[in-house]
């Protein structure tokens, strides 16, 4: 799947990826085109300050595309971070069943899901996913 990610990213210009120091190497690796900027400071368990500062980064950045590689708490954080980063909605105003204003929501199976292009289901929205925000 890594293979294919620069090719299916071509057309955006302005990628934040979220990732961790296992998998950051990847990112040079993909092949991505244009601004790209990566945030690997998340914790094992990132905690609502944790999520809040990864979210600052992109709102500074202003991405078009929002990239996680790494385990679940790195997908967690960046399925976040790609509702809220262009929005005034806040962590705890998306937590839980159909609360986005963005569409990407996670719906009563705890699945959510992610951007346009991206039509797997995804494990934000799981209660473990979830118990750090609560």
């Amino acid at each position: 799947a890594v293979s294919r990610l620069g090719e299916w990213a071509e057309n955006y210009s302005r990628i934040f990826v979220v990732a961790m120091a296992p998998t950051v190497g990847f990112v040079y690796r993909i092949g991505l085109k244009g601004a790209v900027e990566t945030y690997v400071d998340i914790p094992p368990e990132p905690d609502l300050p944790a999520v809040e500062a990864v979210l600052k980064a992109a709102r500074a950045f202003k991405p078009d595309l929002v990239i996680g590689l790494g385990g679940g708490s790195v997908m967690d954080v960046a399925k976040l971070v790609a509702v809220l980063w262009d929005s005034e909605q806040t962590v705890l105003d998306v937590v839980g069943v159909n609360n986005s204003a963005g569409g990407m929501d996670c719906g009563g199976d705890y699945q959510c899901t992610a951007a346009p292009g991206y039509d797997r289901p995804t494990g934000l929205g799981t209660p473990n996913g979830l118990k750090a925000f609560q």
